[in-house]
């Protein structure tokens, strides 16, 4: 891996990429998402006279694909792959040939809410998962009293370890981890009969977050790139500089701590906990706010599940309380005003010993005496364009809203791309 300058998170201008990365041959994925994303025209304006050619298309590989939200229908050999099966996916499944096989990116329940269902009608699909997110599931379904489903995945799945493949409907499928949430995996289907592959990114990024680090995929020959920018804009997102969230994080506790200040924290996503929870143990392991122990209250099961590896040797206390004095890691919802954090909030609100902290990307929900952290999980607009450019796809199938699509739509044009942008709705292609 290309190592970042020390002052990683001064953004890079267009010349700056151009004069000191592309035209050396720097592989795009080890600098595109550190330029700043106001510069990202501009330096495809002066790149593509050093980096680009004539790109051949390569011959179709006669698959069909049905792409609902998240969800994304696999048509191949006569067989169906589903992948990320989430809210809306039964729009798609239902009308297709049975299912051979589930891919199951991560546990977050937008890519998985209709697995149960759909599993139920195809009781011999077999589901494609990591070990982590195998059991963040099967601890949900437990929970939720659906022990039918449980008994179904568990003797149905397909524990992949990254880098790991196993042969489905005809194609090669391989699992590489994914820097989003524990447990998370890119997929890539490889195709014997035509040498050529599909990509299926899922909300993976290009820079470690919360402290796992994402497998460079290298992959030639792809067909079709499947992007998930849903939570990307060309402004409101770090580059990719891993020290983006942390710097945030960590600027709050020095803050706070310097004035004695509680600190509590919200937290609402899994992949968001453990961004949040490195950025403060890191610190601590530093020598930074060491007389403030690290403490959570009202989390989900699986967050407390899933602290099982370093950096999170870091010693956690668990609370049904507020604790003074200290770093509190709070669960709440972003829907609505409810949970822990919330609840502690109407109990201590005007205290001015308090310092509450909220998601930067949830800020229209925060309250005036709350501030914001940073804590994004999810790629930015130019890791996507890192993506992209590494790649170098046939064509892209891009799952957005706003100017990401629109951003990398006619960027991925401007490189004779094909583009398949449904926005946040429906649609189907062949390639």
């Amino acid at each position: 891996m290309f190592n970042l300058p020390s002052d990683s998170h001064s953004l890079l201008t267009a010349e700056q990429a151009c004069f000191t990365y592309t035209s050396k041959g720097r592989p795009f994925d080890q600098y595109v998402h550190l330029i700043h994303p106001g510069e990202i025209e501009k330096w495809i304006g002066l790149a593509q006279k050093t980096a680009f050619s004539n790109r051949n298309h390569r011959k179709e590989m006669g698959f069909r694909v049905e792409v609902s939200g998240q969800c994304i229908v696999i048509h191949a050999h006569a067989e169906t792959i589903v992948c990320d099966p989430g809210p809306s996916a039964t729009a798609i499944v239902n009308s297709a040939a049975s299912v051979a096989a589930f891919l199951i990116t991560h546990a977050h329940r937008d890519h998985v809410q209709s697995l149960g269902y759909l599993l139920s009608v195809n009781p011999k699909a077999s589901v494609v998962l990591s070990d982590h997110t195998l059991s963040l599931l099967q601890n949900d379904l437990i929970e939720r009293g659906d022990y039918i489903t449980a008994r179904l995945l568990q003797e149905n799945s397909i524990v992949l370890d990254t880098d790991m493949s196993v042969m489905l409907a005809g194609v090669s499928v391989t699992g590489h981890a994914a820097a989003h949430c524990p447990g998370a995996l890119a997929y890539v289907l490889l195709d014997p009969c035509s040498g050529h592959s599909i990509v299926v990114a899922g909300e993976g990024a290009l820079r470690d977050v919360g402290g796992f680090v994402p497998a460079q995929l290298g992959v030639n020959n792809v067909a079709c790139l499947f992007l998930d920018g849903t939570h990307a804009n060309a402004t409101g997102l770090p580059t990719g500089s891993s020290d983006f969230n942390r710097r945030s994080i960590q600027t709050s506790i020095e803050a706070a701590y310097r004035d004695q200040r509680t600190l509590v924290f919200a937290t609402s996503a899994l992949g968001e906990f453990h961004e949040l929870y490195t950025a403060c143990a890191m610190h601590q392991r530093n020598g930074g706010a060491s007389k403030y122990p690290l403490v959570t209250a009202g989390l989900a099961r699986a967050h407390r599940q899933s602290i099982t590896t370093p950096p999170w040797d870091i010693p956690l206390e668990e609370s049904t309380t507020l604790i003074r004095s200290a770093i509190n890691i709070c669960g709440a919802s972003f829907d609505e005003p409810r949970g822990f954090f919330w609840d502690i909030y109407q109990e201590f609100k005007g205290d001015s010993t308090i310092e509450w902290l909220y998601p930067q990307r949830f800020c229209e929900k925060r309250l005036p005496d709350m501030h914001s952290y940073d804590a994004y999980t999810h790629p930015s607009m130019p890791e996507l364009l890192g993506m992209l450019l590494t790649m170098a796809p046939d064509s892209i199938c891009i799952y957005s809203h706003g100017c990401t699509g629109s951003v990398l739509s006619r960027l991925a044009a401007s490189f004779h791309i094909d583009v398949h942008d449904f926005g946040s709705g429906s649609g189907e292609f062949v390639f």
